[in-house]
């Protein structure tokens, strides 16, 4: 499953709470190997390939896109923000990401 794809099931929050809660033993692995499986609800860096994955790099990184959007006032605000400052590429990508989820 793509990591947007599971922001459109089941929200952004559960995707924050999965990126928070990965155990301290996937902490020393590349995220981009360790996904979650929404069907045992478990994390891993064996899991065969299937539907019910999410990896944890991609969830990681539109969660904190979110983040980002939702510091600068939601994404109405995050457009206006990065269409005025040149400096804001990071903000377009940001905005993006969410978009992407709805």
């Amino acid at each position: 499953m793509k990591a947007n794809e599971f922001v459109k099931k089941f929200g952004w929050l559960k995707a924050c709470d999965i990126v928070a809660h990965i155990p301290d033993r996937f902490m020393s692995c590349y995220y981009d190997r360790v996904c979650y499986c929404t069907k045992y609800k478990k994390y891993s860096d064996r899991f065969q390939p299937r539907v019910t994955l999410v990896n944890i790099a991609d969830l990681k990184r539109l969660t904190e896109s979110w983040k980002l959007v939702a510091s600068w006032g939601g994404l109405a605000d995050a457009k206006v923000a990065a269409s005025i400052g040149s400096h804001k590429k990071y903000l377009k990508r940001a905005i993006t990401d969410v978009e992407s989820c709805q």
